[in-house]
């Protein structure tokens, strides 16, 4: 045997050798081959697919373009439309201011027809007189006539002249029917001004604004007498309301003339955000509103000229004025310190009637002190929602810290407070307990725990939620209503003050309330006195 054949057959056996030893591996080798062409043509396969939904998605593709460059030109036939739309608004808007200065020019015109009217009546009152001078002369002529002739020489003097006879009675007739003209003219243009200011009076008192007398006027010219001589609502407010509200105007003047009177003045925002400053002056059971100013800059001296001027108007002198009521602004308090009080030796000023009774110190002193808690820390606020709703309330509502100018959020704190200070004690102790150098809250802490003082803020809660509540219906009306008309808010006035003068003298405050001040221990006699 050659060495090359001994070489080969070793070599065949070692690797069948190989193969019998790695049989297994081989094989998984294999499998794993088979495996990976299947997968191979798989992926072929859902290369096609992907291949296929990538034709799909390019049409897809261009459609979508398509739609988009479809949309493009909707979008510019939507432009071009809506600059044919602004044009005509613009034209609109155009037509319009010409119309107002059309409908401005005519009432312009009736003025001035108005003034013809009025002058042509004179003109025919001048000429009236002339009539009756001549009428006169022609008198005293006929007179003197016989006086230079005799009776015969005047008969036949007249037979000669029978034109004279007839002028005169012409003149005569015509003169009868001018009378009755001017006459009837006369009483037709009192009657219809008086008709006019009446209805613009019976519309101010049943707070029906002159807009609506537009719609009326149909139904005025068909049941009422004249009624087709009362004019559109411009016309009335330009011609007729001055004449109308100077009258009343001068009625409130006599009335206040001389009269130490108490006074009100507020500042509120109009619709145009304008300050406007009213003024009421109160004496005895009357309460009316006398000036409405408008103000570019509202402070203590604007508000003093203000005053000044009213009390001018009204002839009441500065030694007369007794109360100055306002709200609790800086300016107004300035205003008073500065410049009234120096003027009127007899003032004296109450910012805020309520809140200012030495009576009702403890509890303004203590509403103070929790909203400066609680203003001064917003995560306290959270802690106490979080309390509340520990304590069984789903849906607490946060407490409403008041505003020194807004009335009513005072009002609405008390109220707040009567309903939830039964939770505060715990509340304000564990607050305490965390932040023990806390001054504030040491004092609403020692207040809450001390039963004398807690009883009595409970009860003066109590009291001012139940019997403040017309006040506040008063004021929520007046914020709310848009346009508030003079005589409507001296109706809600005058129900306040009847309101306050029935409890003013009262002995009895209600079964409930009598009883919580029982059952905190106080002499009923003692807190009515107070009330």
């Amino acid at each position: 045997m050659s060495w090359v054949e001994f070489f080969f057959d070793l070599s065949q056996f070692e690797l069948k050798n190989f193969y019998n030893s790695n049989s297994t591996q081989i094989n998984s080798i294999f499998q794993v081959e088979y495996e990976l062409a299947l997968n191979s043509a798989q992926i072929n396969s859902f290369g096609a697919l992907a291949q296929k939904d990538l034709s799909e998605m390019d049409f897809l593709r261009q459609e979508l373009a398509q739609i988009r460059e479809n949309v493009e030109i909707k979008n510019i036939d939507l432009d071009m439309k809506e600059d044919k739309i602004d044009e005509k608004m613009d034209e609109l808007m155009w037509l319009r201011d010409e119309l107002s200065t059309i409908r401005m020019e005519l009432i312009d015109k009736k003025e001035e027809l108005m003034q013809i009217k009025d002058n042509l009546f004179s003109t025919q009152k001048a000429l009236t007189k002339k009539d009756s001078l001549l009428q006169k002369a022609n008198a005293y002529l006929v007179k003197q006539i016989p006086k230079t002739y005799g009776d015969s020489e005047f008969r036949t003097f007249l037979l000669q002249r029978p034109y004279i006879s007839n002028v005169r009675n012409q003149e005569e007739g015509q003169n009868r029917t001018q009378q009755l003209t001017f006459s009837s003219t006369q009483a037709f243009s009192e009657t219809k001004k008086l008709l006019i200011e009446d209805l613009i009076e019976a519309f101010a008192a049943a707070d029906i604004p002159l807009e609506k007398v537009n719609s009326l006027l149909p139904f005025f010219k068909k049941h009422i007498k004249n009624g087709g001589s009362i004019p559109q609502a411009p016309t009335l407010r330009q011609v007729y309301l001055p004449n109308v509200f100077n009258k009343q105007y001068q009625l409130l003047k006599s009335f206040f003339d001389s009269k130490p009177v108490g006074i009100i003045m507020d500042e509120t925002t109009d619709d145009c955000s304008r300050s406007v400053v009213n003024t009421i002056f109160c004496y005895r059971n009357e309460i009316k509103l006398v000036s409405v100013d408008f103000l570019e800059r509202v402070n203590n001296t604007t508000i003093g000229q203000v005053l000044m001027t009213t009390l001018t108007h009204f002839n009441i002198p500065f030694n007369l004025p007794r109360l100055f009521l306002s709200d609790f602004a800086a300016y107004m308090k300035k205003c008073y310190r500065e410049i009234l009080s120096p003027l009127m030796p007899n003032l004296i000023h109450a910012p805020d009637t309520w809140r200012t009774l030495p009576q009702f110190r403890i509890l303004k002193d203590f509403l103070d002190k929790v909203k400066e808690i609680f203003v001064s820390s917003p995560a306290r606020r959270g802690r106490y929602i979080t309390h509340l709703k520990m304590h069984g309330i789903l849906s607490p509502c946060k407490i409403p810290l008041y505003n020194k100018i807004r009335w009513n959020s005072w009002f609405w704190m008390v109220s707040y407070t009567k309903d939830h200070i039964i939770y505060w004690p715990s509340f304000f102790k564990a607050e305490l307990d965390n932040d023990k150098k806390h001054n504030t809250l040491a004092i609403i802490n020692s207040c809450l725990q001390n039963e004398q003082e807690l009883g009595l803020i409970i009860i003066y809660l109590n009291f001012i939620s139940f019997y403040a509540s017309e006040f506040i219906q008063c004021l929520d009306f007046f914020q709310k209503i848009k346009k508030p008309v003079i005589l409507f808010a001296e109706l809600r006035l005058q129900q306040l003050t009847a309101y306050i003068e029935t409890y003013r003298n009262s002995n009895d405050f209600g079964p409930s309330l009598e009883n919580l001040i029982i059952q905190h221990r106080f002499n009923t006699h003692e807190i009515y006195s107070v009330f």
